[in-house]
């Protein structure tokens, strides 16, 4: 009976054995902690506040540095823009003068004596009248001395 009461625990049939009851385990002892107050100091370290005084001025120096160059960059684009404008502006004043000596070219031809005698001949008939058909006409006041030779020579 006692092999039997030995053994009863075990589980039969089966290849790893199994308690019928729980594994009692060790207590384990309870330590009561003590807790020491810790003061808290709010000073701070004089190397701390040196670094973080170099960091500010580190960080403020980036900062201006960054604002320069993006005022350059800025400066520079709209020195671009208005060079190109200016350029733009020129070819314009270009063309526009070409226009003017053109424009200037055909008065000129236009006015010239020759090419009014050519336009009356070709499109008005008209043609330059013979010496029995010259008729000349004599003022009685006298005219300023200038005028007056002109009218002299062309007799």
């Amino acid at each position: 009976m006692e092999y039997r009461r030995r053994y009863s625990r075990y589980q039969t049939g089966t290849a790893a054995p199994k308690y019928n009851e729980p594994i009692r385990q060790p207590k384990k002892k309870v330590r009561v902690r003590e807790y020491r107050k810790i003061e808290v100091s709010y000073r701070e370290h004089p190397l701390t506040a040196q670094r973080r005084k170099t960091m500010v001025k580190i960080c403020a120096t980036a900062a201006v540095v960054f604002l320069m160059l993006t005022l350059v960059v800025a400066i520079n684009g709209l020195s671009s823009k208005v060079s190109l404008q200016n350029v733009k502006i020129q070819e314009n004043i270009n063309d526009l003068q070409e226009q003017i000596e053109k424009i200037n070219v055909d008065i000129t031809t236009s006015c010239d004596i020759h090419s009014i005698a050519q336009d009356a001949e070709e499109r008005l008939d008209m043609s330059f009248p013979r010496d029995d058909q010259v008729r000349y006409v004599v003022l009685d006041e006298d005219l300023p001395t200038e005028q007056s030779e002109n009218i002299g020579q062309n007799n």
